[in-house]
């Protein structure tokens, strides 16, 4: 599960995209690279999982993406396997339809394609572009980050 991401008051970067949300900064929390030695691969299929949580405060939502891949070979043997997670902060309006936040997870995954293009080539294997993703059914789950503090203050008190 996602781990709350720090907070996004310092970013300097604040892009406006649309009316409905101001991108407030793009950070990689965790990039895991692993090769696996495996002398003769042909590669049969690209595995790509994406998952994410959104947490709201107020006017805010920082969308924590968490995204495995993989390149399997007829075997289901793995040349290697990736694990990201990418936190992009926007700052929305009163109006705002959290179905809007596919867009958010879309924003971070363009982020993390470079990222395996570069690392593939570090580990003289060819450069993978990952494949784009449709993420417009994706599920995100959305937690309250005012009311779990709310919450977790009555406990400890």
């Amino acid at each position: 599960m996602p781990k709350e991401p720090k907070n996004h008051e310092e970013t300097l970067m604040h892009v406006q995209l649309s009316k409905e949300f101001k991108l407030l900064g793009v950070m990689l929390e965790k990039f895991e690279f692993k090769k696996n030695n495996i002398e003769k691969f042909v590669a049969h299929k690209f595995n790509i999982d994406v998952n994410a949580v959104a947490f709201k405060s107020s006017q805010q939502y920082d969308v924590v993406s968490q995204l495995r891949s993989s390149l399997v070979d007829s075997d289901g043997r793995s040349l290697f396997e990736i694990y990201g997670e990418i936190v992009v902060g926007i700052e929305v309006e009163e109006s705002f339809d959290e179905a809007l936040l596919n867009n958010v997870v879309a924003i971070g995954f363009s982020y993390f394609r470079p990222l395996v293009a570069q690392m593939t080539v570090m580990a003289k294997l060819p450069p993978l572009d990952l494949p784009v993703v449709d993420l417009s059914d994706a599920t995100i789950e959305i937690r309250d980050r005012d009311a779990d503090e709310k919450r977790s203050g009555d406990e400890g008190g």
